[in-house]
């Protein structure tokens, strides 16, 4: 997702600063609230660190302007992160399962397609998984077969054909025969999104090409992925967004913000949050206490601690009324009303009824549901397609 989290969970890998996609958290899905989704991306933590993280947590929930408790988005190579929950989102028409304690994956009817095996394993992304062998990570298709061999302390998804990795407590990045592309020359880097990712060099943020070569200067405290040609920067502790020039479009002077998403970008201003244009336009007047992405055409927004959404002019569509809500995904999205969670449409009809203790976004016609300590998949209709089990 857009929104910067700061999310922690404990396994061996405990703390992480982390900019996540929609649906990912950790601690038992615990991204802003304490549910939702499994997370992503491994990196590289020690206590020094989680103490760290535990600091910024504590002020991070008492300052952040996105869905409760968010604020920084991952960056590869700064705290190592593991999943809590049993299984994953459908991606690629496969799923993370866990049996006992590895990792495996099922297809859409619930069958087991690769026999849990793994440490740890994550989606498949452009045909290959990121999986934990002894220790390390490396990459199988969707027939279970290993393609890289597990040889990296830290790694990401392919994206665009490549998947930076950590050789020497240095990143570059490898194709996906596992050839190195770009050697290990940064202090951190990214995913490549719109033929570019960020790269950390010393102390400062810039982006490199697909060759290696840098082709905006590091210069930022902080930087994001490109989305629709724009890319969130962080200078002076303000953030404000750079074309692919490198060049300042809308000029840093927002305490927070998001990547824009169907031309709209939420920012905060004086500690509320509200939406601009790609010219840095305000569209949407800052008054809510968190806001989200549009999606579908509809955002989430917060105000006086219930959530409900708006349209592109603001116009309140559902009314507040949820204690927890998140973006609509396939014409649905997860909601949280007494203690449980369900599914919303976007006539603000509710489609499954709350009714489970935790649950992710749908992918590919299928979400994730936690009921009385078990785990299963549900369609659209609510009809479980895996009923939960241990």
């Amino acid at each position: 997702m857009t929104f910067s989290t700061l999310s922690y969970c404990i396994k061996k890998r405990a703390c992480v600063i982390l900019r996540l996609p929609y649906g990912i958290t950790v601690l038992q899905h615990s991204m802003y609230t304490g549910q939702h989704s499994a997370v992503y991306y491994k990196k590289e933590m020690d206590m020094k660190k989680v103490t760290y993280c535990l600091i910024l947590l504590a002020l991070t929930v008492l300052v952040s302007c996105g869905p409760k408790g968010t604020t920084k988005e991952s960056r590869s190579g700064v705290f190592e992160v593991a999943r809590s929950s049993k299984c994953g989102d459908f991606r690629e028409g496969l799923a993370l399962v866990t049996v006992g304690d590895r990792l495996g994956y099922i297809d859409k009817t619930g069958k087991i397609i690769i026999n849990p095996q793994f440490e740890d394993a994550w989606d498949f992304h452009e045909g290959l998984a990121k999986v934990e062998i002894g220790g390390k990570l490396g990459y199988v298709d969707k027939t279970g077969k290993i393609i890289i061999n597990p040889q990296f302390d830290a790694s990401g998804d392919f994206h665009e054909g490549m998947a930076w990795v950590k050789i020497d407590n240095r990143y570059g990045y490898i194709s996906k025969t596992g050839k190195i592309i770009i050697n290990p020359q940064f202090d951190a880097s990214g995913d490549f999104y719109e033929g570019m990712a960020w790269a950390k060099i010393g102390s400062t943020y810039g982006y490199i090409s697909k060759t290696g070569k840098v082709i905006i200067n590091p210069q930022f405290e902080n930087t994001w992925d490109f989305h629709d040609g724009l890319s969130m920067v962080q200078s002076g502790g303000k953030r404000g967004y750079i074309d692919k020039t490198g060049k300042v479009i809308i000029n840093p002077q927002f305490e927070n913000s998001g990547n824009f998403h169907e031309d709209l970008a939420w920012v905060k201003i004086a500690g509320k949050c509200g939406y601009i244009s790609r010219t840095g336009k305000i569209m949407i007047n800052p008054q809510f206490d968190a806001a989200g992405d549009f999606r579908e055409g509809l955002a989430m927004v917060e105000i006086g601690g219930k959530r409900g959404y708006i349209d592109k002019t603001g116009k309140v569509i559902i009314n507040p009324q949820f204690d927890d809500a998140w973006d609509f995904h396939e014409g649905l999205a997860w909601v949280k009303t007494g203690g449980k969670y369900g599914y919303l449409s976007k006539t603000g009809k509710i489609a499954i009824n709350p009714q489970f203790d935790s649950c992710s976004n749908f992918h590919e016609g299928l979400a994730w549901v936690k009921i009385s300590g078990k785990w299963g998949y549900i369609d659209k209709n609510g009809k479980y397609v895996r009923n939960p089990a241990d």
